[in-house]
């Protein structure tokens, strides 16, 4: 199920986020199995959902400029 795929990727992006252990743009792509463009995409959502990423140039990670959480709720049900 795409829905699933996509939480388990915000989730992964996630926990890389607050390790500060990214990498670049790049290389976070290439972890992610997606194009940079594609990323700057996702990384835009978050930042317009109240997520407070930033890019450090030096240490070459994102990391959350204050903590941050980010939960996810799923449930199924039969009718």
């Amino acid at each position: 199920m795409k829905l699933i795929f996509y939480i388990e990727r915000i989730q992964l992006i996630h926990r890389l986020i607050s390790a500060r252990n990214t990498g670049t743009p790049s290389e976070l792509a290439g972890k992610l199995h997606i194009s940079v463009s594609r990323l700057s995409r996702i990384i835009e959502e978050l930042r317009e959902t109240g997520a407070p990423i930033r890019y450090d140039r030096q240490s070459k990670t994102y990391y959350y400029e204050n903590p941050y959480e980010i939960t996810i709720s799923l449930s199924f049900r039969s009718v």
